[in-house]
């Protein structure tokens, strides 16, 4: 039997929006529901990550960002629920 709503939607802590970056390929960093799997949406290609026990993920580009990067995350916790 899963849970039966949604968990909070994920945070992003790093970078900052709106931010100036200066490596072409920066760590993403925020939070999530413990052992949820974390969508990185970047520039419209998704990347999964889990966040931890201590609600912690992060995600490094495999490729260089480029100006006016989009970034968006959403998580789906253990029982199948999207968060908001």
């Amino acid at each position: 039997m899963g849970q039966p709503q949604a968990p909070a939607a994920p945070t992003i802590a790093a970078p900052a929006q709106g931010s100036q970056i200066n490596t072409p390929k920066p760590r993403i960093t925020g939070t999530a529901e413990p052992n949820s799997t974390v969508t990185v949406s970047l520039n419209g290609i998704e990347h999964r990550v889990t966040a931890n026990n201590s609600e912690a993920w992060s995600y490094i580009p495999e490729q260089s960002l480029v100006s006016a990067s989009s970034l968006k995350v959403r998580a789906t916790d253990q029982a199948g629920n999207v968060a908001p």
